[in-house]
Formats: structure tokens, sequence, C-alpha cells
């Protein structure tokens, strides 16, 4: 019974899996039979996800990789999804440049990084973040910022880049030096460390430069040994050879090579990517050992700028073995590469002229190349179809010769078939393929050799012959092709397979192998079967991913989505889709659609997304018409191609855009009825607007029309109907213009006008003509033509023009007249023909002048009575109406040369000398920086011409200049710029200069108001020079939306709170404190965090200019990496050029201050402090001990002293006296000082005289550290430990209160014992006081305050009362006359220990021990 229980279990399993395998093989099937038009889950890629990390894997990731974006997002945002869409088309895109993409939901750690609003992007390059500011919904620029350089940019280094960032730098930057190197060789460590120092210097002179780890990226630009530095210009490959511990010779070489042009040596490896990447390329073989050789080169330095010019690039190669391999035997040789195909030089590369003739030759003009037989075989290895002419030797004149010059004349059309065409003289090939007659033609098909049996003289035979599919097909293959002959194969053929795969690729050529065996069948049915394989196919088609086949139906594509090693299947699905009929809108990918709109006459395109809801309901309803549209000739197709609709203008789906001739015409209605929209196409298709006219409409049109533009075709032309659709676009605008735009087919009235073979364009002005000689396909240029006021302008006559007309000719014009009048103006015809008269006379001066019948037109200028004259001026917003007498034309004329040129108003020009003498001695003074050829400077200009007279009321003086030498020594390199100097200082304009009121609103607030001057570069280089103290804030890059005038800093004050403060100087302190109030304020209004800080730091401007201390501002961030600054805004501090960075709260202006007067900070080494009078005076009355040197900067005396109290600079410091030195003879009267140079001592402001020799700075710091000159009467003084322990050495008997600072305890206790503070003098007791609790404990002192008695550096502590002055006066005397006492004490103790040792050396002399007998002699013995 178990026996049977265990079988039929068994047997049930059995079944179960049979049923199981049955199922799955039906669901397989079915699958199968549905796979032809629908991909199979198998053939889905999976999608590019973006990485999930938590706050622990995001700081793990950031430790290990370089370069990682952090996407920010949170669950409640509504839009971060629809971003992270976007940026997950990019995601493989950022692997492949070695960025990690991820996403995190943190908001704790985002504020932690500055993310406030979400989503976000962080790029953090080796843990440095940089947020990006731009749309997150464009992925590609998105994925542009993260693989661009200036994102990559880290501060003070070298950034590190992988082999395919390096490749997008190389393209996109004109100038990038390369460190490759290896990160483990010490000698590529060394290299590096060095090359750190001219990263800046590089980045000023527009050098990017990066470093690369990767010897196979070496390997391939042919760099053997490591480090090495190559500097990329324009692509084009420069090795440096010089040391490259070396950097400033390294830094030379790289400015040189970017200055001055010459051509570079390259490798092999660099010469074969130039070979391929560079379009035209003149390679130079040669040996520098050569003297010929290196004259030669030397003659083509001098061409290598003009072949720049015509975009041929030009390198050299020192390797004869590379030579040899294109069959050059003999050196120097040219050999010139236009798209990787290469020709030979056969002239004198001694004649540069010649050369460059040649070179220029060979890339305007279609020539058949010559060639060795060495590059004939790789020509042959390397592409499908070659063409090669063998003429043997051959001389001008000869049959070879003239055959070769009539076979020239199909090279292009060859070129364009993918066909290369060459000829070569060698006959070593020729006899390998037993050509034994020569010239001869044979065509290579896949390496495959095909001679030409026809007419060689008979181009046009040969050119058939070779195009002609039968020739191309080689029997039992699938033919190879290029792009090009795709392209034209799709074009010419009804049915085509293609199989798109990747050379090399071992999967693709099993795949092929089966392919072949189908090849025959599809021949049998006319369906042409192709192999491609160029580089880069997958994405010039538009396809997932290679091996790929598809099938082509005038030129609509469907892909193949089954096992591509069945081609039994393949040949089912290939015979179903001939024989099939589509009946639906067929989708097309991108390449498709682009080939569709360039060569359908009529297309017809759907737009949808795949995530719009109503998409497949209206695609159902469009799809009843796609019959009808067949049938009057319009193609049908859909795309959903999102991002292609992006490109041309289409953000909303579904949308219906219909294409005529390539031109498109969007669908603006309902698409829920089909029948609308078929005639809203069959509508667009039969539109025709421009009138057809005859010979005799065209005579009476001419007559009557003031402008009429005629349009001569031929109707057998097959470019007429594209001409006339472009026509069609323009002409509702023409008409607006008041021209009138029509068509005419007869020969002979075209002939009339000057075109013997249509199509052309004549323009009629008033009866007279002109031709169009553009390109009439460009609708717009076109258009600029008919509309242009130079040809617009009939007569001699002032030109009547509509308002359109207007405005065309106020942008084309720079100065001009419109006089406004109206048929029902009686005045106005008298008007009109007075100003008629000046007409001429206005046009020599450069005015043009119109006349305008539009009442309406006149009122938008201010005009409320006609007639009226108008003058506008260049980027004058407003114009300017005539208020004089309108029946004067002399005086109407003279009116309109002053608006034009109003010599009044003029700015003076200054230059050299005077300019720079000017900014010198003036208070204020404004310059504008400008150059001849600035457009932008020549309207600036103008405008700023309107506020001259204004900065003069004001006291400003206004100049301009050219002066390029001025304006380099204030950084100033970029034109127009203005700059305003006050006492010499500039402060660089950052706002619109086209603003005139904006400029001037500028000036007078620099000059009313005290404000942080803006600088440059090289101005703040000057400044850190000659400044002892500079405090330099540096400003964030520009921002790019919401900037506030440069004139206006009251970002975060109310409007109404500004207006009520003055300038007077009673409301100078309620103007600051309102200030800074308004800073501190919640409600900051259009306020950012660098406004509120530079708002801060103004309120301190005037206090650090007390302290000699110069406060300005930049915006340089290269710059600011040279000082370590990685973040916005920050504040460096120079002292005499030491750089000091503030790393305090900006946003606290009181410690900016206090940080900026601290002594340690101030303190500059080896050099005593210079300072202003206003300064000293603060010091004094801040400072006990002040030393102060009263010198002139004329005196050379002074320079020497100077360097001697220099000295004991530090020392004095030490004794806690400031040291510091004054130029200003006024200061020195003040303190009634008559000699100069004087030393003065100021003990509590009190001064004393030094009267001893300034030359001896030892004899000088024993004068100030003297207890006589220390002393102050009645007064305990203050000292440091230094002075302590000097007071200690000289004086027997010192007295010391230690106590404590902002304590009440011990502030009674000093008060107390100052007034015994003279009586202690009278014992000859020195009194001082300390505040230093640590040095207190060194004697034993524990709780301050304490009073310390020290004889001969022995202390004594007071135990009693100090608040009894008294006691402590009665403890003290006690102390300072025990000297006897212990002079007898100390006595004795010397008697006794004298005593003790004489008792000793008694006792040791009277216990003796007796010496033993002499030992006895051998011989006494």
């Amino acid at each position: 019974m178990t026996f049977f229980h265990t079988k039929l279990k068994k047997t049930l399993l059995v079944y179960t899996l049979i049923g199981i395998l049955l199922f799955n093989f039906v669901n397989c099937a079915n699958n199968n039979n549905n796979g032809n038009n629908k991909k199979s889950a198998a053939a889905v890629e999976p999608e590019a996800v973006i990485e999930e990390v938590n706050a622990k894997q995001l700081e793990k990731l950031l430790s290990e990789k370089d370069y990682v974006a952090v996407f920010w997002y949170a669950r409640s945002c509504v839009t971060c999804n629809k971003v992270l869409a976007e940026l997950e088309k990019i995601d493989d895109d950022t692997d492949s440049f070695g960025v990690d993409f991820v996403k995190i939901n943190d908001k704790r750690l985002a504020k932690q990084y500055g993310i406030k609003n979400f989503p976000a992007l962080t790029y953090f390059r080796e843990k440095e973040p940089i947020i990006y500011d731009g749309d997150l919904m464009d992925e590609e620029g998105v994925l542009d910022f993260l693989t661009s350089l200036e994102a990559m940019d880290l501060p003070d280094r070298i950034e590190e880049v992988n082999a395919k960032i390096l490749l997008k730098i190389i393209e996109e930057t004109d100038f990038v030096a390369v460190l490759f190197y290896d990160k483990d060789q010490k000698k590529s460590q060394k290299v590096l460390a060095e090359l750190e120092n001219i990263d800046d210097e590089c980045d000023q002179n527009d050098i990017a430069f990066v470093k690369i780890d990767d010897d196979a990226e070496a390997k391939e630009w042919g760099i053997d040994e490591l480090p090495c530095i190559v500097l990329y210009e324009r692509g084009i490959p420069h090795v440096y050879e010089g040391d490259l511990m070396k950097e400033d010779e390294l830094l030379g070489w790289l400015v040189y090579q970017k200055r001055f042009s010459e051509i570079p040596e390259v490798t092999d490896e660099m010469k074969d990517k130039l070979v391929e990447n560079t379009e035209h390329l003149a390679v130079i073989f040669y040996d520098k050992d050569d003297k010929q050789d290196m004259r030669i080169l030397n003659e083509l330095e001098n061409i290598d700028d003009e072949l720049e010019k015509e975009g041929i690039v030009i390198i050299r190669i020192d390797n004869a073995e590379e030579a040899k391999e294109y069959g050059l035997d003999h050196l120097p040789s040219l050999i010139y590469f236009e798209n990787k195909i290469p020709s030979i030089y056969e002239g004198d590369l001694m004649n540069e002229d010649e050369v460059l003739d040649w070179l220029v030759l060979q890339k305007k003009t279609a020539t058949i190349e010559e060639v060795t037989d060495e590059i004939l075989t790789g020509l042959i290895k390397d592409h499908e179809y070659v063409v090669a002419f063998f003429t043997g030797p051959c001389e001008e004149g000869e049959r070879c010769d003239n055959t070769l010059d009539a076979l020239e004349t199909i090279d292009d059309e060859l070129d364009e078939s993918g066909i290369i065409f060459v000829t070569t003289e060698d006959t070593v090939l020729a006899k390998k393929y037993n050509l034994k007659t020569l010239p001869q033609l044979v065509f290579f098909r896949n390496r495959d050799p095909l001679i030409y049996t026809g007419d060689l003289d008979d181009e046009d035979e040969v050119l058939s012959w070779l195009t002609d599919e039968k020739t191309l097909e080689i029997p039992g293959k699938i033919e190879e092709v290029n792009v090009k002959m795709l392209d034209k194969l799709l074009a010419d053929n009804e049915h085509t397979v293609v199989f798109f795969y990747k050379e090399g690729d071992k999967k693709a050529q099993k795949i092929l192998n089966e392919l072949e065996n189908i090849d025959d069948e599809c021949e049998e049915r006319d369906i042409n079967f192709v192999k491609v394989s160029d580089e880069n196919i997958d994405k010039e088609y538009d396809l997932a991913s290679l091996p790929a086949l598809a099938f082509y139906r005038n030129k609509l594509r469907t892909v193949y989505v089954g096992d591509l090693m069945r081609e039994e299947e393949i040949l089912e699905w290939v015979n179903e889709l001939y024989d099939s009929h589509a009946d639906v809108i067929e989708s097309v990918d991108r390449k498709t659609l682009q080939v569709l709109i360039n060569d359908v006459e009529h297309l017809a395109v759907f737009f949808y997304d795949d995530k719009c809801k109503e998409c497949p309901e209206i695609l159902a309803e469009l799809e009843n018409i796609d019959d009808d549209t067949d049938r009057y000739g319009i193609t049908f197709v859909k795309s959903n191609d999102v991002k292609l609709a992006h490109e041309i203008g289409i953000f909303a789906f579904p949308s219906l855009v219909y294409y005529e001739t390539g031109v498109p015409i969007m669908y603006d209605g309902g698409m829920t009825e089909g029948q609308v929209v078929l005639d809203w196409i069959l509508e667009q298709k039969m539109d025709e607007t421009i009138e057809f006219i005859e010979r005799d409409k065209l005579v009476e049109y001419i007559t009557s029309k003031d402008f009429l533009a005629v349009i001569f075709y031929k109707e057998e032309d097959p470019d007429t109907p594209r001409i006339l659709r472009h026509m069609e676009l323009i002409d509702d605008e023409a008409s607006e213009y008041g021209i009138h735009i029509v068509k005419m087919s007869d020969r002979l009235m075209a002939k009339k006008y000057g075109y013997r073979e249509p199509p052309g364009l004549t323009y009629f002005r008033k009866g007279k003509y002109i031709n169009y000689d553009g390109d009439i396909d460009d609708d717009e240029e076109v258009l600029d033509w008919l509309t242009s006021p130079a040809n617009m302008e009939m007569t001699d006559h002032i030109e009547q023009v509509n308002r359109k007309m207007f405005l065309k000719i106020r942008k084309a014009s720079d100065y001009l007249a419109v006089i406004f009048y109206s048929d029902e103006c009686k005045q106005c015809p008298r008007v009109l023909q007075e100003v008629e008269h000046i007409d001429d006379d206005a046009d020599k001066a450069g005015i043009d002048f119109v006349k305008i019948d539009d009442w309406d037109m006149a009122k938008e200028f201010g005009v409320f009575a006609l007639p009226a004259i108008v003058f506008f001026k260049p980027t004058s917003k407003e114009p300017v109406i005539y208020a004089g007498d309108l029946y004067e034309e002399e005086q109407i004329l003279n009116w309109l040369m002053t608006q034009k040129d109003p010599g009044g108003e003029v700015i003076e020009d200054l230059e050299g000398d005077r300019l720079v003498n000017l900014i010198e001695e003036s208070g204020s003074i404004a310059v504008y920086f400008y150059t001849d050829g600035c457009e932008q400077c020549t309207k600036v200009l103008e405008e700023l011409e309107n506020i001259d007279d204004d900065c003069d009321k004001h006291g400003i003086i206004f100049v301009k200049t050219k002066d390029f030498t001025v304006a380099d020594s204030y950084g100033v390199h970029d034109y127009p710029a203005l700059v305003y100097f006050e006492d010499a200082i500039p402060n660089v304009f950052e706002g619109d200069m086209n603003e005139e009121e904006e400029v001037l609103q500028w000036l007078i607030t620099q000059k009313t108001e005290d404000r942080i001057e803006l600088i440059t570069r090289q101005m703040l280089e000057t400044m850190v020079e000659e400044t002892q103290y500079l405090a330099v804030y540096f400003l964030p890059p520009t921002r790019k939306g919401g900037e506030q005038p440069a004139y206006c800093r009251r970002l975060c004050i109310p409007n109404s709170l500004y207006q009520n403060i003055t300038n007077a100087k009673n409301t100078k302190k309620k103007h600051y404190t309102t200030r800074r109030n308004s800073i501190k304020k919640p409600d900051k209004i259009n306020c950012n965090i660098c406004d509120q800080i530079l708002e801060g730091l103004e309120l301190i401007d005037d206090e650090c200019d007390v302290y000699g201390i110069h406060m300005v501002k930049i915006q340089d961030p290269q710059l600011a990496k040279r000082y370590s600054i990685k973040t916005f805004p920050a504040m460096v501090y120079f002292r005499n050029g030491n750089p000091l960075l503030f790393e305090g709260d900006l946003q606290n202006e009181q410690s900016v201050l206090e940080w900026l007067i601290d002594d340690d900070n101030r303190e500059l080494a080896d050099e005593i402090e210079e300072v202003n009078e206003r300064m000293l005076e603060r010091l004094l009355a801040e400072s006990s001990l002040m030393v102060v040197f009263f010198y002139d900067e004329d005196c050379q005396e002074c320079e020497e002293i100077l360097e001697e109290l220099e000295e004991i600079d530090g020392e004095a410091d030490l004794f806690g006296i400031d040291f510091v030195k004054i130029a200003s003879v006024e200061a020195a009267k003040k303190y009634e000082i008559v000699n100069i140079p004087s030393l003065v001592y100021f003990r509590k402001q009190v001064p004393v005289l030094y009267d001893g020799d300034l030359h001896q700075h030892e004899k000088v710091i024993t004068w100030l550290t003297s207890q006589d000159v220390f002393e102050i009467k009645n007064e305990i003084e203050e000292v440091n430990r230094k002075m302590l322990d000097k007071l200690l050495e000289e004086n027997e008997f010192i007295t010391v209160f230690f106590y404590e600072l902002k304590q009440h305890e011990s502030a009674t206790a000093l008060e107390k014992l100052e007034n015994i503070d003279s009586e202690t003098d009278n014992l000859d007791i020195t009194f001082v006081k300390m505040a230093d609790s640590r040095y207190a404990k060194k004697w034993g002192v524990t709780k301050l305050p304490a009073l310390v008695y020290f004889r001969r550096r022995f202390p004594s502590i007071y135990r009693g009362d100090l608040l009894s002055e008294d006691e402590v006066l009665e403890w003290l005397r006690k102390n300072r006359f025990r000297q006897p006492e212990l002079n007898i004490f100390m006595y004795a103790l010397i008697a006794l220990a004298a005593g003790f040792l004489i008792y000793t050396a008694f006792l040791l002399q009277c216990f003796k021990p007796t010496p033993p007998p002499p030992a006895q002699h051998p011989k006494q013995s």
C-alpha cells in the first residue's frame, strides 16, 4: 500500500511538471507571435537608476571617491520625481566620466551642506562641495556642469581627471596643460608638489591645468616616461622637454606657446590620434639632426598662422620608420590628411608660399589624392570601398594625366557615396593585382578587387559603373557600407534590411555568418541586405544597443527584437513586413524623423508622450485619417522622442506639426476630431497666399505699387515648391512693411530682368528694380534684404514709411530724424516742402530722414500737434522733439547737427602723464576706459556724455581715455570700464553703464558717502605692496539674476528710512544706527548675506581709517583660491603684504573691527608700525607705555635710525612697550617736538624726550627699560613678566601688588595702596603692580589680590588687611630695616660653618694611620 501511494505521488508530480512546461511553451509561442511589433522583456535593457544612499553610506562614498554628485530630495517634494526621472537619463553618462551619482533623502544632512530647498544637486570634488544653480530639468546642462573644467576646479590644486573627462576638456578648452604622472612614483610626487605653485598663474593666463594617473592613456599619446607635461592647443599637443622641477621655466614655456604659434612636435601615437580626429591635417616628416631639414622646418613656420586661419592643423614628427609606413623614403616630406585620407606633396618644401597654396587647394577643391603603395594598402584594409587609378610613371600632358583630370570631375559624387578615390604612380601593387597595362582603374569592395573594363575617358560611364548596385554587390556576401552609402541606399530603395554592429565583436561575426544564409532570399524579393559598422553608428541611428537588425520601408524603420542567431525566423519576419501594408501611423526614431523632415515634401508628425493620458485616444482618432493623408501625398508618422520635441520647441503633448519642404507649421486646434485635423493639413498643403500674375498685371503693379517683389520660377524645376514655400512664410510679414510679393513663370520677363535660368527675385521700388543675389532658400535673409532701409530707399525725397518700417530703420540707423504729418493738416505740405531742401545735407551728415503719417504713433513719442520733427539718438530711449521754427530749414538742419554732435557736452580725452597726474592730484575723478572698434564703448560714451555737466556740478571731474598702459596699471583689461578715483584710490563701477542715471547716482554716492572701494586684481597687487595695513573683502562671482544697481547699498534698508537720512554731520550717527538696526531686522527685503556683511563693514570703514587700515572689496574667485578661500564672502588682512584670513563671524562688524585692530594681528615682524595722527591719538589713549619715533620720509638719516630701532622693537614688546613711527611734521608740532628725527616715550600720555644717540639701539632699550624713565610719580606702575624680572635684578627692594582685572576687591585695594606709593619711594622700595595670576603662583600666591615684598629676589607675602594702607606701610618698613639682624645671623652661620670645617680637618690629621715600613731589598735579605 505504501509503495502504491509513493508511486501515485511520483506520477502526479511528473504530470504537474509536464503541465507547467506545456503552459510555458504556449506562452512563449504567443509571445513570439506577438513579438514582431513589440519589444520582448528580454530585449529591454534595465533602466539606469540613481542609487539611494543614507548618511553613513554617503560619508563612506565621499571618502573613497574623488567625484560624487548628490541629488537631494524630499518625500513631500512634488517636482523631485520629475527631476529625478530626467537625471536618471544621464546616470550612465556620469559613470563613464568617473562621476558617481547618488540620491539621498536626509533633511538634517542637507542643512549641513547648505541645502534649504528641494530638489537640489551638490557636486563633491575630493570632498569639496559646490551647489548646482542651473535648471535641474535640463539633464544635458547638468551633465555638462558635472563634466566641466569649471566645476572640477579646486583651490590651490591641479584637478585630477580620467581619460574620458580629459578628452572632453581637450575638445572644449583652447589651452590645457596635462600632467601625465604616476601617483605612486616619488619623482611624480615631487614634480606635482612643484607644479601646484603655478596652477594659479596658469589660470590667470587662461591655461587650464589638470593631471591624470593613467598609464594606458599616456601610452595612447606616445608618452613612455612619466611624469610628462603636454600642452594641448585647441586639441593639438605640444610636449614639454624641459626640467619639470623648474616650475618657473615651465610656466614661461606654457605662456610662450600660448602667445606665439609654432609647429608642434608630436609622437607616433599623437599623430595617429590627430589623423583620426582632425578633418584637415598636414604632417611634416623630418630628421632633427639634418640641417637641411631644420632649415625647411624654419621656412614652414612662416605659414603656420595662415594655415590656422584656413582651419588646417600642421604638425611635425621626427620618425623615419613611421615615414616609411607611408612609403616615404626621403625626408623631409609632407602629407596632407583630409578625413583620414592622405595625399603626398610632390613640390619644393623650401618654397613656403607654394606649400601654402597647395594645402589650401587640397582643402577647398575636390582632388584625387596621390598616394604611395603603402598608403593605398592601408586604405584598402581600413575602408569598405576604395577606387585606385594606377597610372604608372605619368608626365604632364600624357594620356594618363588627361584621364586623371577628367576623373577629377566625379570625385565629389564618389565622396557623397562614401567611395574613396586615389591615384598612384607606384607599380609594385599594380603587379600584385596582375595589371599588365597601365593606366587601369580598380575598385576594391571590402578588399575584393574589381577591374574596370570600360572607357576610362568617359567619366560619366565610370561614375555610373562605380555606383551601380551590381558593382557594389559581392556575390554570396552581405555588403559592408558606410554611413554615406547607407543614407543613399535608403533614399533610393523601397525595402532595405540593415545589420548594425561593432567591428571586432565576436558575437556579431557569428550572427553575420547566420545572416549570410538568407541574403540570396532577400535579393530574390528585391530587398537590399547590407551591414554597417561605422564608429558611433548606434548613436547616429538612435539604437539602444549593438548588434541590431532593422527593416526599412521608404525610410521608415522597424527594429527586430527576436533572437538574431535564428536566421529562419528573421527571414520570416522580413517577408511579413515586406508583404504587409501599414494601415496605422508608423512610429519613427530620431534619425528617421530627421531624414523625413529633410527629404519628404509633405510630412505630418504627431508628437506624444508615453505619460500622456489622452494621447492613446487621440492617436486612435488620427489613425482614421492616415489613409486619407497617404492619398493626398502626405506622409503621416508619430514620435515619442520628447527630447527631439523639446529641441524644436514643443513642450506640451500631444502636438501636431506639419512640414512642407522642411518648413514646420504648428497646429493649435483640438485633435479629438480627425476630420478637422485632416482639413487643416490639406489646407496647409493647398494654401498658396502668393498671387500668381501674368505679364500685363506685372506692368500694372510696377507702376501702382511702391514696393513689389517678383519671384521668377520654372514650373518643371523640382526645387520650385520648396522655394515658393519659403516665400509663403514671409509673405504676411512683408505685407506689414507695405511690400507686395507675387510669383511669375514667364521666362521672357525673367530674362528681361536678368534671370536666364530662374529662380530669381526682383525687387521694384517706385518702378526702380534691384535683383537679389543671396540664398533664395533662406527666407529670413530674403525678408531682411527686402526690408533693409538701404533697399527700401526709392528716391531723393524723404521716404514715406509705416510703423513696421520705422522700427526696422530705427534698429539699423544711428541717427534718425522723423517728421510726423497728416493729410488733414494744412501746414504739413509747406513744412514738408521746406524739409525736403535739407534731406541731402542730413544724409551727408549720417542722419536718416523719413516721414510718417501716423497720428497715434506720434502721440506715443510725446507729439500732440502736427507737423513735428523728432530726433532719435543711438541707444536713447526717449527722442528729442524740435521746438523751433518749422519753416526755417537752415535752423532745423543746425538743430539736427547739434543733436548728432553736441560739442559742448564732449567728455575730455586724456592720456599718459597728464591723466596719471590728474588722478593723483584730484580729489574726485571718474575715468572712462574705452577702445576703438568697440560698438558697446561708443554707445555707452554717448550715454555718459549726458551726465558730464551734472558731474561738474557735484565737483567730479569726468575724463575718457584709450591709454591701454594706464588701464593695465589699474588692472582694467575689459572694455568699456568706469573707474572712480577718490584721493587716487580706485573704485570700479560694476553696474550697467548704459543707464547714465544709475552711473551718475553711483558717482555722487561715492563722493558724498564713505564706501568700500571695488578694485581689480592688479590694483590689489599694487595696494598690497604700497599699503601697510589692508583689509580685503572677497565677494562671490556675479549673481545671475536679481542684482541691484551698483550704486545702491540699501538692499537691507526700507526706502522710507533711507530717505530720512541726510548728509549733515549731526545726522551721521543716526544714519549709522539706522543702518545697523536695519541689518539686524528680520524683514530684510531683497537682501543676501554678502550685501548684509558689506553694509556692516561700511559702518566700521571710518574707524579702520583711524587705525590706518584701508578696506577694499574685490570680486576675483581665482585670486581667492590663492589665499585658501573656499567659501564666500571672506576677509583677508594684509600686514606689509603678509595675509591673514579672518575666520570669525563677518556679520558681526564689531568683532571684525576688534580683530583688525588687535595688537597680535597688527604686529609686524621686525618692523615698527606706521601710524597716522588720528591713530596715534587713539593708541596713546589706550596704551600706558608707548614709544613714538617722529621722522621725515625725505630724511636719509631717519632710514638709518629706523633700521637701528627695528632691532629693539621685539625686545620693547617683551617689556610691554608699544613702538610706533609717524611721518608727520604737524603731529610733531602738536607734542612740542622741534627737531626731527626724535624719539619720545609716552607713559600714561606723559611724554619724555630721549636725548641720547639714536644710532645706538642698545642704549635706547636700556633707557626705555630703566627705572628712572619707567616710574610715574604718585602712581603704582603696571609691569609685565619681563619688566618685573629686570626690576628684580636691578633693585634690592621691590613690592609687587598682584591683582585681577575687573575684580572689585582688587580695584578697592589698589585705590588704597596708591596712597602710600610716595612713602614707599622714600623707603627706597620700588612699588609696582601686575595683573598676571599665573606668574603670581610662581611666588606662592594662590589668592588675588596679594602683596609680595622682594628683598634681593627673596619673597615675603603680606598676610594682613590690604585695605589698611597704614598696616601695609608699617609691614614694609619693618621688612626694609631688618637688614642688620639678618647680617649678624648670617655672620654667625658663617663662623659656625668655618669652625666645623677646621675641626673636621683637625680630626682627620690626628687620626691619620701610620704608614707601612718600606719593603726590604732582595740583596739585603
